[in-house]
């Protein structure tokens, strides 16, 4: 038996501001209540992602891994998988919030810091992305008194926007948004804010005092928020790089498959974000049926994949 890809089954997060988008994922619990997010690649102690397909199926990420254990390339050498994938349903604002850098979880928490990338799926008129402090606002008063409007850098994303979130950035994401959210395998977050909101009876706790030493006030130039249609600066397919993980973005038509190479070295994970997605994966001899928040894990060395049908879909490799 050697390596495959693998199709993921989401695993549905209950919480507060979440909507009712996710639940119909494909192979998804549909929870009662509203479901704010969908961890559709993880391997996370309490939240590992179950195999939907091939010899492995009913089996778990860390189990495929302990299988094959070459599958996941060089990057989990030290044990720890890079990557965590989510779609995020925002039916209400998400907490005024931060995430600390390596060093300072490393130190306080334990584990790694939290950088993140977010596509913007879909956005309802309006809506509204906070990334960061407003010119002359600083970290004291948002951390010291309720926050006030005119304290952040707001944006209106439209579908397709791509917003990168590194540690230390105040963000929040607003009512009416859906995203696919890339970030390193790390589920540290510092709410600063969650205005007034009740979660199992009680309000949620508020981290001031972390979240101060983590804020970084990063200037308008540091934030990255563009249009996918201006691409990289050297591959139109980049969405982002940076040195925790690289994102690409392909289309693919009934007229015209996608192809890409997935390294020797290192895996690769595909998330289908069009929510109209009708396709099949074909790698290796498996072919995978995909829709809308399909996610695949794809072992290093697979080499040419091939997606023919309609989707939209990202591949992240670290």
């Amino acid at each position: 038996m050697k390596p495959y890809p693998a199709l993921l089954v989401p695993i549905m997060r209950p919480l507060p501001w979440g909507g009712d988008r996710l639940k119909e994922l494909s192979g998804a619990d549909r929870p009662d209540g509203p479901v704010g997010e969908a961890w559709i690649m993880s391997n996370r102690e309490g939240a590992v992602s179950r195999i939907a397909n091939g010899p492995l199926a009913g089996a778990d990420l860390s189990e495929y891994l302990d299988v094959f254990p070459d599958a996941a390339g060089h990057v989990c050498k030290d044990g720890v998988f890079p990557l965590l994938i989510k779609l995020i349903d925002a039916a209400d604002k998400l907490s005024v919030q931060v995430h600390p850098d390596d060093l300072y979880a490393a130190k306080n928490e334990k584990e790694p810091g939290k950088c993140e990338v977010w596509y913007v799926i879909d956005a309802e008129p309006g809506s509204v992305i906070i990334t960061g402090l407003a010119e002359g606002t600083s970290v004291r008063e948002v951390t010291e008194k309720e926050p006030a409007e005119g304290m952040f850098r707001e944006i209106y994303p439209v579908p397709g926007d791509v917003i990168f979130i590194p540690p230390g950035l105040i963000h929040s994401i607003g009512a009416g948004i859906l995203i696919c959210e890339i970030q390193q395998n790390s589920d540290l977050t510092y709410r600063i804010f969650d205005f007034g909101r009740k979660w199992g009876g009680a309000p949620r706790e508020l981290h001031l005092q972390k979240a101060a030493d983590c804020i970084v006030n990063y200037s308008n130039d540091d934030i990255q928020t563009r249009r996918f249609s201006k691409g990289g600066p050297d591959d139109p397919s980049v969405l982002c790089s940076c040195d925790k993980f690289t994102v690409f973005k392909f289309s693919a038509t009934a007229e015209v498959p996608a192809v890409f190479k997935v390294k020797d070295d290192r895996f690769a994970a595909l998330t289908v974000v069009s929510k109209d997605a009708e396709a099949e994966l074909v790698s290796g001899g498996e072919v995978i049926r995909l829709t809308f928040g399909s996610s695949v894990f794809l072992p290093a060395g697979s080499g040419n994949v091939t997606v023919r049908g309609k989707a939209v879909f990202l591949v992240s490799e670290i």
